[in-house]
């Protein structure tokens, strides 16, 4: 996928320097790596890269998919499971990606209210 767009960057930078998320992180979703994903033909890797940036002047850096845990324990195969599950229900469809934030500032790009359980 590669490392984020310079505009990705800046995007990042505003949100971790002028809000309450100074710890922010770049989430990237690989629309392609997702599809297969779902089909369970590469359930054992995560479809999204993940950027982190270490203090106010450092630059964005991958953590590599190898480094990333999901919370509570949950294995690569369950994530899988719990995303397929979601997409079948139509939650993605509650989702709301950061661009679409500044075409309608209503839609809250943190997307708290969105629960996947």
């Amino acid at each position: 996928a590669g490392p984020p767009h310079a505009s990705t960057k800046k995007v990042g930078d505003s949100v971790r320097d002028r809000s309450a998320f100074p710890r922010a992180c770049l989430l990237l979703l690989d629309n392609d790596a997702f599809t297969t994903f779902l089909s369970g033909e590469t359930a054992d890797r995560l479809p999204f890269t993940l950027y982190h940036k270490r203090g106010p002047g450092g630059s964005w850096e991958g953590c590599g998919r190898d480094n990333v845990r999901c919370q509570g324990g949950l294995t690569v195969r369950q994530v899988r499971e719990v995303a397929a599950e979601g997409v079948a229900s139509g939650k993605q469809r509650d989702l709301v990606d950061f661009s679409e934030h500044f075409c309608d500032v209503a839609k809250d790009w943190r997307n708290e209210k969105v629960v996947i359980a």
